[in-house]
């Protein structure tokens, strides 16, 4: 298999990392820390939670404070409550939006 060649980023471009969460706040901040120690900044993080009732809001936050945090108030399903964090990503300008799933 070739590898994969892409462009260089320019400085200026900006990426928005979004994720959604639902009662998951482990498998979550495993994510967020592994993301964290590869380079990407926290703020650039949009976690959507949809409407978890246990404590992953709060843990989350707890550990990674300077994150986007939105919340849904109930289940939206995954492709809803991405497309709820990509809005967010294109409305505070990110040129580039990385899911992860």
């Amino acid at each position: 298999m070739d590898n994969l060649h892409l462009p260089p980023m320019d400085p200026g471009d900006s990426i928005a990392v979004i994720t959604v969460n639902w009662n998951g706040a482990e498998d979550t901040l495993d994510c967020l820390r592994s993301l964290v120690d590869s380079g990407i900044d926290p703020s650039s993080i949009i976690v959507v939670d949809n409407g978890s009732k246990d404590d992953s809001v709060e843990r989350i936050r707890g550990e990674m404070p300077s994150l986007e945090m939105m919340e849904m108030g109930e289940n939206l399903g995954y492709i809803r409550g991405v497309n709820r964090g990509i809005s967010r990503a294109l409305a505070s300008g990110a040129r580039m939006i990385l899911l992860i799933n």
